[in-house]
């Protein structure tokens, strides 16, 4: 597994028109399951992910502007699977700093969980 954790980015999604005004801080961990025993072994970056990529797709989804952070992490996940044929799997979780609701909350979270597996049958359900 290859974790990127607390990545921090300014966006502009909300449910509210507001939100999609204002921004927001948002904070993104991400997690990427691949059999990356050859890169351990030689030392090279070509037999597994570069954390440059993971984080250039995250940063490319967040400056487009959503309702839901849902929708967002589909997206992100979309992206990587098209980009890392090698990953296996997925997670990733999406925290809305402050979110705006009647009451004290430091943040709200999305986690999302997709295997390749899960990933191709429902690439193949969206087709129909």
């Amino acid at each position: 597994m290859i974790s990127l954790e607390g990545l921090q980015f300014y966006g502009k999604h909300g449910l509210h028109e507001q939100e999609r005004v204002l921004g927001n801080t948002f904070i993104i961990d991400v997690t990427l399951g691949l059999d990356f025993w050859k890169a351990a072994k030689h030392d090279s970056i070509h037999h597994t992910i570069d954390y440059e990529q993971v984080y250039a797709i995250i940063k490319q989804e967040n400056n487009q502007s959503c309702k839901l952070l849902e929708h967002l992490g589909y997206r992100i996940i979309i992206q990587l699977f098209k980009v890392f044929s090698q990953m296996e799997c997925v997670a990733i979780d999406i925290r809305k700093q402050t979110p705006p609701i009647s009451g004290i909350c430091q943040s709200a979270k999305v986690s999302i969980r997709l295997t390749k597996s899960e990933f191709l049958s429902r690439q193949e359900i969206e087709k129909t």
